[in-house]
């Protein structure tokens, strides 16, 4: 993700801090405050770890990369991406035709409740190697160029879109880092992420030094057992839904979260990211909703439905999470009579200002109508001048002449 223009973090912040972050949420309708009540807040959102004590990990992304605290009035200072009615599309664009077509429907569906308020649309698949693309040949296979991928598909995008997300089986590469599984570009509004490290196959082609995963080499049992493979895929679809809605949210103009255990938490690892909860932190919530404008109730609904529907063994944890979670703001809304669902009309792209072409018409000067005698151009080039003696002279014989 591209960083923002917010003053990189020194130490993470303090409750005070997480809760003014959030604005004032006196002027918002009921029906949004309830959502972020101190009080349930503090019960339901875990604030990041101090940088010391028995569980701090000095590997974490939070201490090699600077994360940028940034709060809600930084957050519009900065000018992030308005949404509009004819420009609010987020596309799923895979590219690669060998991508499961179960695994693309549960990611439009899970994004169209994470993202709701969005119109999200699943494109055809596609294949990369027609996008001509930057390959590095590695040990254990090729990389592809994830700034490549999305600097070729900019100007592939629809007129409509407000994120285009690539999908690809294959490793990805990124300036900096060893392998990345996914990025975005919030300039852009594009992104790209790989299955690739959370498949058991692929990741047969590492070798140990490449494998940061290995609290999950004890569970190789049996692969022709069907029971298994199924696992196997619920724990890849599971984890692939959590870098994609949180690659598309940094296309909101979002940066790495440093209040609460939240998805826009950076990461590191497969471990590290494995830990990240699958749903946003208060401050994270505030600033999305600000942007699209959805009832905040409702968006827990539908994620609540899809999870049901999935029937991922992977999603319980979370599941729990936003029951609990849709119970508490739902009771809060009885008690208040905030029974109207919130909703904003977004206004269409403001057309360019077309340039007024002004034709000056130079006005022509009229045709004198005769020569001035000579006498006559002479006095009338002597008007208002001073004339000398010698010129009084000759003027004074030619009058009494």
């Amino acid at each position: 993700m591209e960083s923002c223009s917010v003053k990189p973090l020194k130490r993470l912040p303090t409750k005070k801090e997480c809760i003014k972050s959030l604005g004032d949420i006196s002027k918002l309708p009921k029906r949004l405050q309830i959502c972020f009540e101190e009080e349930d807040i503090d019960q339901q959102f875990i604030r990041k770890k101090p940088f010391s004590g028995p569980d701090c990990d000095t590997y974490e992304w939070i201490y090699r990369h600077d994360t940028p605290q940034q709060t809600l009035a930084e957050y519009h200072a900065d000018g992030p991406n308005k949404v509009y009615s004819n420009q609010c599309k987020v596309y799923l664009k895979p590219q690669d035709e060998k991508i499961p077509e179960y695994f693309l429907t549960c990611c439009f569906k899970y994004a169209k409740a994470f993202f709701h308020g969005m119109h999200v649309q699943l494109l055809p698949c596609g294949d990369w190697k027609n996008l001509d693309i930057k390959v590095y040949e590695k040990s254990y296979g090729i990389q592809l160029d994830s700034s490549d991928i999305m600097e070729k598909t900019f100007y592939k995008k629809p007129k409509d879109t407000y994120t285009y997300m690539n999908i690809v089986r294959d490793d990805l590469s990124r300036k900096g880092f060893g392998y990345v599984i996914g990025v975005s570009n919030f300039k852009s509004n594009t992104g790209v992420f790989s299955t690739a490290r959370y498949d058991p196959e692929w990741r047969k082609c590492l070798s140990p030094g490449d494998d940061d995963e290995e609290d999950e080499k004890e569970e190789e049992i049996s692969y022709e057992s069907l029971v298994h493979k199924q696992n196997q895929f619920n724990r890849l679809l599971f984890r692939s839904l959590k870098v994609l809605a949180h690659e598309i949210t940094h296309t909101f103009c979002m940066p790495h979260c440093p209040y609460y255990e939240c998805l826009m938490n950076g990461s590191n690892t497969i471990i590290e990211g494995k830990r990240k909860p699958m749903y946003l932190c208060p401050v994270c919530l505030r600033k999305m909703q600000s942007v699209i404008g959805f009832d905040i109730i409702e968006r827990y609904q539908k994620i609540v439905e899809v999870i049901e529907e999935l029937e991922n063994p992977f999603f319980e944890d979370t599941l729990a999470w936003y029951k609990e979670r849709l119970e508490q703001v739902e009771n809060r809304a009885f008690k208040e009579g905030a029974y109207k669902p919130y909703r904003i009309v977004h206004p269409e792209v403001p057309l360019p200002m077309k340039k007024v072409v002004r034709t000056v018409v130079k006005k022509k000067k009229p045709a004198r109508p005769g020569l001035m005698p000579k006498e006559e151009v002479k006095k009338s080039n002597t008007k208002g001048k001073k004339l000398t003696a010698i010129q009084r002279l000759i003027m004074e014989k030619k009058n009494k002449k």
